[in-house]
């Protein structure tokens, strides 16, 4: 199991980082929302769990959208 940490852009508003959560990361508007809140507090959060794989797919995405990402297994 891998986790996706998303972390805290200057570059992007808030807007922004959750339209690509709920595209990337399948997420309701609403979890979409509180990941984004929490990443804008504490400059990072978890924004997925699943197969390495799948994460790898996902930080891929957000690394194409200038979003910085880390993988841990």
């Amino acid at each position: 199991m891998a986790e996706l940490i998303l972390y805290r852009s200057n570059d992007y508003d808030m807007t922004y980082v959750v339209a690509c959560i709920i595209k990337f990361c399948e997420h309701t508007p609403e979890q979409a929302e509180q990941c984004a809140m929490i990443i804008n507090s504490k400059g990072q959060y978890t924004v997925k769990h699943g197969d390495f794989y799948d994460i790898e797919e996902i930080a891929y995405l957000f690394e194409n959208v200038g979003l910085v990402t880390k993988i841990i297994e």
